[in-house]
C-alpha cells in the first residue's frame, strides 16, 4: 500500500503553525493540534505549488526588509 502522502489521487489542505511553518496534511483527516488550514486545498501538487510560491514571497520580502 503506498503512503497517504505519496498519493497523487487525495485532496490535501495546506496547514500552517504559530512558527510559520507549511505543511500538506489530507483533506479527510481531523487537523493535527497547533495547525491552521490556511484555505488552500486541493491535488498534492496544487497544494505544493501554493506552498512553494507563499514561500518564495516571504522570502523575497525577508530579503528586502533586511536590506534596508
Amino acid at each position: 500500500m503506498t503512503p497517504i502522502f505519496d498519493r497523487d489521487d487525495i485532496l490535501f489542505e495546506v496547514l500552517i503553525n504559530h512558527h510559520g511553518q507549511y505543511s500538506l496534511w489530507p483533506a479527510y483527516k481531523t487537523l493535527p493540534v497547533g495547525w491552521c488550514a490556511v484555505g488552500k486545498g486541493g491535488p498534492k501538487s496544487e497544494c505544493l505549488a501554493y506552498v512553494e510560491a507563499v514561500c518564495s514571497d516571504v522570502q523575497s520580502a525577508t530579503l528586502r526588509i533586511m536590506s534596508d
